[in-house]
Formats: C-alpha cells, sequence, structure tokens
C-alpha cells in the first residue's frame, strides 16, 4: 500500500521540511480511501487460504500490528459503549475522569454522558462484544474454549506440550472430577464433570496451577449516606418532584428538632468518610 519514500517520511514527520509534508499529505490522502479495501483482502485471505500456509507469514508482531490498528481507528471513530437503561431502552454511555480546578493534586472527579443510541452504534457495539468476547480466551487463563472438542484435540494439546522447547519448561494437563458420593465401604465416588456444552460460552474455570483468574476492575460508586443516619439526607439537580417535597417535608420537621451535638457530629461525619465506594473497599 505504502511505498518506501512514504513509508520512510511517516516514521519521521517531525523533519520534513514544507516541501516534504505537503509531498507526503497529497500521497497519503490518495491512499486513505484505500484502507478499507486493504482490510477486506487482509481478511479474505485469512479467511480462505489454508491455515497451515498462512501461518509461515504471521506471527506475534502480527497480532500486535493488528490489535494497534483496531485501538486507533476505535479512537479516531470514538463510539460509546451501549448499554440500557431503567426502561431497557438502549443509550450510548460513556464515563470519563475530570480534572476540576476544585480537584487536589493526584486527584479527579467523574462525569459521565448518555443519549439514544442508534441502531448502526448498537450494531457496531454487538460487533464489538462479539469481538471480546472472541479474544477473551487468549488473554484470560480462565476463560474455556467455547467449542467442546472431540478427544483428537486434546491429543493435538498434549503433543504440543511435548514439543515445547523453552527451557526451563514444566507442563501439566488435567482432568476434572466431581465428587458424586460416597461407597458402602467409605471411598468417595468421582465421575468426570458434565456441564451443558452452550455453558463454555459465557463461564469461567480456574486451571490446576493458577494462583488467580484475570480480575475485573471494580465497580465504584457515588457515596450515600444511610438513611438511620440523618433525617434530611439531601436533593440534587436530577431529583424528581416528588423527592424535593419529600426533602422539603423531612427538612420542615428536622427544625423542630434539637441540633447534634459536636461530638455527635464529628463521630457522624468520621462514619460517613468511612462509606466504602466500592465492594472491595468494604471491610
Amino acid at each position: 500500500m505504502l511505498a518506501d519514500l512514504e513509508r520512510t517520511y511517516l516514521k519521521d514527520k517531525d523533519s520534513l521540511d514544507d516541501k516534504q509534508k505537503k509531498n507526503i499529505n497529497h500521497r497519503i490522502k490518495n491512499k486513505l480511501k484505500l484502507i478499507n479495501d486493504v482490510l477486506d483482502d487482509v481478511k479474505l485471505i485469512l479467511e480462505n487460504y489454508p491455515e497451515e500456509l498462512v501461518k509461515e507469514h504471521i506471527s506475534n508482531n502480527t497480532v500486535s500490528s493488528a490489535a494497534a490498528v483496531l485501538e486507533r481507528v476505535l479512537q479516531i471513530l470514538d463510539p460509546w459503549a451501549i448499554g440500557y437503561d431503567e426502561e431497557k431502552v438502549p443509550r450510548a454511555f460513556r464515563v470519563w475522569g475530570s480534572a476540576i480546578p476544585a480537584c487536589a493534586p493526584g486527584k479527579c472527579t467523574i462525569d459521565s454522558a448518555s443519549y439514544t443510541a442508534s441502531e448502526e452504534e448498537i450494531n457496531l457495539h454487538e460487533r464489538l462484544k462479539e469481538h471480546l468476547n472472541k479474544i477473551r480466551l487468549n488473554v484470560d487463563p480462565c476463560i474455556p474454549d467455547p467449542v467442546c472438542r472431540d478427544p483428537e484435540y486434546s491429543r493435538a494439546q498434549m503433543d504440543r506440550l511435548r514439543q515445547t522447547t523453552q527451557r526451563p519448561f514444566s507442563m501439566s494437563f488435567n482432568a476434572y472430577l466431581d465428587e458424586t458420593g460416597v461407597s458402602e465401604s467409605g471411598w468417595v465416588l468421582r465421575e468426570p464433570i458434565m456441564i451443558d456444552i452452550g455453558q463454555l460460552q459465557w463461564m469461567r474455570w480456574k486451571p490446576r496451577g493458577l494462583k488467580e483468574c484475570m480480575r475485573l476492575p471494580p465497580l465504584l460508586k457515588e457515596k450515600k449516606i444511610p438513611v438511620q443516619w440523618t433525617t434530611v439526607g439531601s436533593i440534587s439537580n436530577s431529583s424528581t418532584p416528588e423527592e424535593i417535597e419529600k426533602f422539603n417535608g423531612t427538612l420542615q420537621k428536622q427544625n423542630g428538632r434539637p441540633k447534634l451535638t459536636e461530638k455527635e457530629l464529628a463521630e457522624l461525619n468520621e462514619r460517613i468518610k468511612k462509606i466504602p465506594r466500592s465492594e472491595e473497599d468494604s471491610p
């Protein structure tokens, strides 16, 4: 797709003079329309050419390049993730950190936005989810191959282990058994684990020898004061008319009650500081 001169120019754009920049911009502008065609051709070759022949010409570097291309395309298009609101309507969501002036050094607040998703956005989201599910087994050691293989596949994996030349090297090959009961003599009875084939599409399984599965990022949330800790509560710009009315009624009742003592206020605010932001923060 690119000539040698074009590759040289693109790899060292900062050193180009005005004439060279104009030249490379003209050249690349004419080739941008080829991006989809080139990628379609690569896809066509990989899907229809014998794997044993393709394998001679691809490597881990191919994976890195393909991943970098996808990452950069997503950065440019910037699609938002699709989720469902409380009325089960699909919406596009984005959450980001925001360094507002009130932030202390090293701190960041959180903003989010959403809007009703289009059919095109929903379709792209489903395709990206499909892609993520397909590559998870190559990243998370607890994700099984979604295909129920025949015994020949297991033998092929054992051969692959034996042929590994990396040193130092250790290997293991495990099958799994359920303990299904106890015999009259007190022996534990075991049988091969049986699961529905469909479970392979979504389950996780921790293989022997693995310390822990890949951990998901914690789901953080706003801190909310438990109702029983205070009688007033709070309202915000997103509060419903009913919530505002209830708040005003509670506030009127509160005005007739004695105020918290300095000690009670200090104790309550100390407890509020310790409210966890996620389940992982819980004591």
